[in-house]
């Protein structure tokens, strides 16, 4: 059994922020050995930027304190839940979850909707105080031959060229636990690496995800972003914040590491062993009618500027949005730049279309 967790206190906000994890090994082995049989009861009380996971210690979690543009919009998460995860040596496992979730608006995001009166002459700004949501979820995994580096508390997995798959479902159900919502969510992941020689390694990751129901945003697919220096390897490292919200999407996601391909044909750097890294990344999506909101549905309206201009936008059909870069990796062992541009969607505000990233990451 392993119980862990943390407590801070934030002084502007003047709020406590916490997390206790609690994990029971049920299987023979050790806690973090794999295969993994463990039950897992978390309780979590923290703020977040909207469509970005709370995110645990990594090497360069120092590069996420220092970000651009605008970051006033951010949620207090309250999350209860409950989980079984299950692996077996074929490389397939499963999870079985149940959680409560209360996000509350903090900062300059507020929940508000549009409300027509009864005789429907006029249209009224209410406000919202938080959006909960109570679900299951169901995620199968496929990794077969998928080996670890394991250490005390973390395992690391190692590249092979099999390709993992995963499948997981939501559901959500109004009147549980305060929730007032009906929904069902699919997404699905694959990823693979393949071995091109004389050209390095690609590491390609495709996902789609499909919404069905009518919910708020903060319920829908809100795309990963990046407002910080720090390059992150499944964001869009030039979206902003709460940019696009989605209820199906489809992504592809390719690193091409050419291995030392052009670099090793200079001495010095040939000796220094530095990688050339190119990426790209696009995203589809869209919003079905009936999740655009307006006065006859009263859903949440899209977050807005001080000015009211909008800061929250669909997909538009048939045109994804693009990230391209060159990067240099493996400098020192542990750094890693890349030069990153936005392609499209150029037109909205406070778009920053090119610059310089920066990845830490210790290499086992």
């Amino acid at each position: 059994m392993m119980l862990e967790g943390y407590g801070a206190y934030g002084f502007r906000d003047q709020k406590f922020k916490a997390f206790t994890n609690l994990r029971y090994n049920l299987g023979d082995g050790e806690l973090n050995r794999f295969p993994y049989n463990q039950l897992r009861l978390w309780y979590q009380d923290d703020i977040r930027i909207p469509g970005q996971d709370l995110m645990f210690v990594s090497e360069d979690n120092f590069l996420l304190s220092f970000k651009r543009g605008v970051n006033d919009k951010m949620l207090y998460t309250r999350t209860i839940g409950a989980e079984y995860f299950k692996e077996y040596r074929t490389g397939f496992s499963y999870t079985f979850a149940m959680r409560n979730v209360r996000q509350t608006p903090v900062g300059a995001l507020k929940f508000d909707y549009l409300s027509r009166n009864v005789a429907g002459d006029r249209t009224d700004t209410l406000y919202k105080p938080f959006v909960t949501s109570s679900e299951i979820n169901v995620m199968l995994r496929y990794a077969p031959n998928e080996k670890f580096y394991e250490g005390g508390t973390y395992r690391v997995p190692i590249v092979t060229r099999f390709p993992i798959l995963e499948l997981s479902y939501d559901a959500g159900f109004k009147g549980v636990g305060e929730s007032d919502y009906n929904y069902h969510q699919i997404r699905f992941k694959a990823e693979k690496y393949f071995f091109i020689a004389p050209f390095g390694i690609a590491n390609v990751i495709v996902e789609g995800g499909r919404t069905f129901g009518q919910v708020p945003y903060p319920l829908l697919t809100i795309h990963r972003a990046n407002q910080t220096y720090a390059y992150q390897m499944e964001n869009y490292n030039f979206m902003n914040f709460l940019e696009f919200a989605s209820d199906k999407y489809a992504s592809i996601n390719i690193v091409q590491n050419f291995g030392g391909l052009f670099f090793n044909r200079i001495p010095l750097l040939k000796k220094l062993k530095i990688r050339e890294v190119v990426t790209f990344k696009a995203l589809w999506g869209g919003l079905d009618a009936q999740n655009v909101p307006d006065a006859n549905n009263s859903l949440l309206q899209f977050p807005t500027d001080a000015e009211g201009k909008p800061l929250t936008f669909s997909l538009q059909p048939n045109k994804p949005y693009i990230e391209t870069g060159v990067g240099i990796a493996n400098i020192f062992k542990i750094l890693r730049f890349d030069y990153i541009w936005r392609l499209n969607y150029n037109e909205n505000p406070n778009v920053q279309r090119s610059g310089l990233r920066v990845r830490i990451k210790f290499d086992f």
